[in-house]
């Protein structure tokens, strides 16, 4: 991924990314290949993962409060196992 934008920075961008594929893998394992390069690379390489890498980021961030809340309420149901509401 980072030589395809090394590349993509030194030619000022390009619109087409051409992918070679020779006949010397599995049939299954160049389908795979092309899969992930589809589903990791591309989005990075458009933009389209900017959104979730930020929300990742901030959960990343953030997770405590998140852990915290269920920590205490998980607590909290223990040590009122047994009440009825």
């Amino acid at each position: 991924m980072e030589r395809i934008a090394e590349l993509a920075a030194k030619t000022g961008g390009f619109g087409t990314f051409l992918v070679l594929q020779l006949d010397i893998a599995e049939p299954a394992a160049a389908l795979r290949g092309l899969e992930i390069f589809a589903e990791r690379v591309v989005p990075r390489l458009t933009g389209a993962a900017e959104a979730r890498r930020a929300s990742l980021d901030w959960a990343a961030r953030n997770s405590e409060r998140f852990v915290g809340t269920l920590r205490r309420a998980t607590q909290e149901a223990i040590a009122r196992k047994g009440e009825v509401r």
